[in-house]
């Protein structure tokens, strides 16, 4: 995908239209090349498999993992000690209606708070699972693919060819005055040998006489 911000913000809308919300989100190296979000979904089981297939629009799927569990039994019994701790409390509380002793009520009451606290936790962790097996837990992981880097225009480039061709230019000029140069140096020792070179043709050519009629 171009952009992991933008598709943050497009599953933002499709988890909110289906019901459900983001539980969490983590992002890391937004600046770099490759920033990356991971978002802890929670959406309708109803709506998890469309859920993944606007999920799967945003970009190319990388890996896909599919798991379940069945919190209907853990439900059940968290809803048994509930009752039993409930009505734990309402023998204390009728224990403690009853007594006169000071060392009692303390006791009591002591008594009476920590079956309270159990109380309150169970029934959070009820809701929690309450809500576990009406929503299914959906973890994205968003990865923004690297945009290749472009190379600044160079405003000199015409500048920079011209200052190239004029040196190679210079360059062949001076190896063309070199060889000039070594030619001359050496012409006594060359020319002499061209001389009889170019004799032996002459003397090998085979003459053509011209008889006038």
């Amino acid at each position: 995908m171009d952009s992991v911000e933008k598709a943050e913000k497009t599953v933002d809308k499709l988890v909110a239209g289906m019901g459900g919300y983001v539980d969490s989100a983590t992002s890391s190296d937004l600046a770099s090349e490759h920033p990356s979000i991971s978002l802890t979904l929670r959406v309708p089981v109803g709506a998890f498999d469309q859920a993944l297939d606007r999920f799967e629009t945003l970009g190319v799927r990388l890996s896909k993992t599919i798991g379940s569990e069945d919190v209907t039994s853990q439900i059940v019994d968290l809803e048994a000690r509930l009752k039993t701790m409930t009505a734990t409390e309402e023998t204390y509380r009728g224990l403690l209606r009853q007594t006169h002793q000071l060392q009692n009520v303390i006791e009591l009451q002591d008594k009476l708070t920590e079956v309270r606290s159990q109380i309150e936790s169970m029934a959070a962790q009820r809701k929690a699972l309450s809500g576990l097996a009406s929503l299914s837990t959906v973890t994205l992981t968003l990865q923004q693919s690297a945009v290749p880097a472009q190379a600044p225009a160079d405003p000199n480039w015409l500048a920079q060819t011209w200052g190239e061709s004029t040196s190679r230019l210079g360059g062949l000029m001076r190896s063309a005055a070199a060889i000039g140069i070594w030619a001359v140096v050496f012409s006594p020792l060359w020319a002499p040998v061209l001389w009889l070179l170019r004799r032996s043709y002459r003397a090998a050519k085979p003459a053509v006489r011209v008889v006038p009629q």
